[in-house]
């Protein structure tokens, strides 16, 4: 598939996986001195693929909960039953979001059945990190795994990453500007609508419609 217009971000596997870890974290408590998390929260979490292929750690954890009756469930607990997959939920208040992002990324990188896809999504995050330390390292600005977490899903919320493939195999994808010059046998056109395409363009105004009318 050649995807020249380019995939967005938000829409990806990394994407949904750190927007499920971001709300897990951020309705977390700390318990007796140690980091806690809703169960709610943890079962989205332990359900995403890039988790869920960890069986054995995925039954145990949630047996856990159940025969225990955890509202919140300790990290500790947690991080019993997988010493691969513990850099994700070792999360404290203060701890240094570049280092966490960064044990995250490493954790999902070296995860069996990962896709090629999701591999180039996950890579652009890691750079992404790397920009956002080097951004506040020049500012003198301290992060902590939340902030970071935040800047890094705003920064990437409207970017696309193109899916370059050979132009005359497979299927092409690409947006209505990049059509003009197609010659082939067979074009699909989709989501077409006379209220959407072309597309409506408005200039904001603070002078309303009946008055530019009335002074002409």
């Amino acid at each position: 598939v050649n995807v020249t217009m380019g995939f967005p971000i938000k829409q990806s596997s990394p994407a949904t996986f750190f927007n499920t870890l971001n709300s897990m974290l951020k309705r977390s408590r700390v318990v007796d001195g140690e980091t806690c998390f809703f169960y709610e929260d943890l079962n989205s979490l332990l359900s995403h693929p890039y988790i869920a292929t960890n069986r054995e750690f995925v039954a145990a954890v949630q047996s856990e909960i159940t025969q225990r009756r955890l509202y919140f469930v300790p990290s500790s607990t947690i991080c019993n039953f997988s010493t691969e997959l513990a850099p994700i939920f070792t999360y404290s208040a203060d701890i240094d979001g570049y280092e966490y992002l960064k044990a995250v990324l490493t954790t999902i990188m070296g995860s069996e059945g990962l896709s090629q896809i999701d591999s180039y999504f996950l890579e652009v995050y890691n750079n992404t990190i790397s920009r956002i330390k080097q951004l506040t390292e020049k500012e003198h600005i301290e992060t902590q795994g939340l902030q970071y977490l935040y800047l890094t899903n705003r920064l990437l919320s409207t970017m696309t990453v193109p899916f370059e493939g050979e132009p005359l195999l497979g299927m092409q994808i690409m947006g209505v500007l990049e059509t003009r010059l197609l010659d082939f046998k067979n074009l699909f056109i989709l989501s077409m609508n006379e209220k959407i395409y072309p597309a409506k363009s408005y200039s904001a105004s603070f002078i309303p419609q009946f008055m530019r009318s009335g002074y002409n």
